[in-house]
């Protein structure tokens, strides 16, 4: 390892030989150089996350290709982090100059990784997100001895979470969630108990690493068009499609009526998001664009156990009125 001078990011050496097509050999990946200082190593084990979790995430995130807008969304989020010191200036409060997301936000592959633990976090329950990033890390055929360990996925999500607090992610995600109507978020001022609709499902880990996995290739041009059929919390998938990687989304109900569309040109768009009621498939007359991607719902996971029972509901961190968060459409 090199002195700490200029603080540079963990960085992978000749990552160039590491394709971008989402099918990569562990064995290869694993003869890859890291660079790393003094300085970001001890950044790094304060923030008690493990180096090579953050070098296997940036891998999982290499096929994302965001948007130019996707990158500036991420400055943005970055830049408006906030930080209070307190004990004589002793302890810090937030994110501190010498937190690790700064580091991640240097190079694409570790502001793709940050942007989607931290939108992960945005919405889900921890230990979906976790499953979401075992699940994508098992599509790119990375198991066994080779594995981040559960807690070590959870470590690198927290170290990530709240990144986009301030962004317009949350609130997009919260009001293309909350097209659907039927069911209710649940919050900090909605207990389950109190609530006067269903509260709002969660998909299936799975099916939510499928969908970003198509997402993925949509971004690289290997895909043109994908069709997401799925319950309210699809809303967060349209919602990455978006923010992160500036693809044109309609969302339609199960009838096939428009409820949005980021233009008004419906033709050639390239995610259509259904959102299902309750048990009921999709009309017939609706016209699915490309491959189609059901969401299954994570109830099913409970009759094997290990997942928390929050993790069935969905809730994010917004609390506002439906009405001003259209107007931010």
């Amino acid at each position: 390892m090199s002195t700490d001078a200029g603080n540079p990011p963990l960085i992978v050496k000749d990552a160039s030989k590491f394709t971008q097509n989402g099918s990569w050999s562990m064995l290869d990946f694993i003869k890859l150089p890291i660079e790393v200082t003094v300085g970001m190593a001890s950044r790094y084990m304060a923030a008690l996350v493990n180096p090579y979790t953050v070098v296997v995430g940036q891998a999982l995130a290499r096929p994302f290709q965001l948007s130019p807008s996707g990158y500036k969304n991420v400055g943005e989020a970055m830049k408006s982090l906030k930080v209070v010191r307190t004990l004589g200036k002793t302890l810090e409060i937030g994110f501190g100059i010498d937190d690790i997301v700064y580091s991640m936000a240097q190079f694409p592959d570790g502001a793709t990784c940050l942007a989607l633990c931290a939108a992960l976090q945005e919405t889900y329950s921890q230990d979906v997100a976790i499953e979401v990033l075992l699940e994508l890390a098992r599509d790119s055929k990375v198991n066994g001895q080779w594995m981040p360990s559960y807690s070590e996925w959870a470590s690198l999500l927290e170290a990530c979470s709240g990144v986009l607090s301030t962004s317009q992610f949350s609130l997009r995600a919260e009001i293309l969630m909350s097209l659907q109507g039927g069911d209710e978020q649940l919050g900090a001022f909605n207990r389950s108990n109190a609530i006067t609709k269903p509260a709002r499902g969660c998909s299936n880990p799975q099916s939510i690493a499928k969908a970003l996995a198509a997402l993925s290739k949509i971004s690289r041009k290997e895909l043109k068009a994908i069709t997401i059929v799925g319950h309210s919390d699809t809303g967060w998938s349209a919602a990455i499609a978006e923010w992160l990687l500036r693809l044109e989304v309609v969302i339609k109900n199960s009838q096939g009526d428009v409820l949005y569309a980021s233009r008004s040109n419906t033709c050639d768009i390239a995610v259509t998001i259904i959102y299902q009621e309750d048990k009921a498939q999709p009309s017939q007359e609706i016209q699915l664009s490309g491959q189609t991607y059901i969401m299954e719902d994570i109830s099913d996971l409970f009759n094997d156990g290990g997942v928390s029972n929050t993790a069935r509901f969905v809730s994010g961190r917004l609390g506002v009125q439906l009405k001003q968060w259209r107007q931010q459409l």
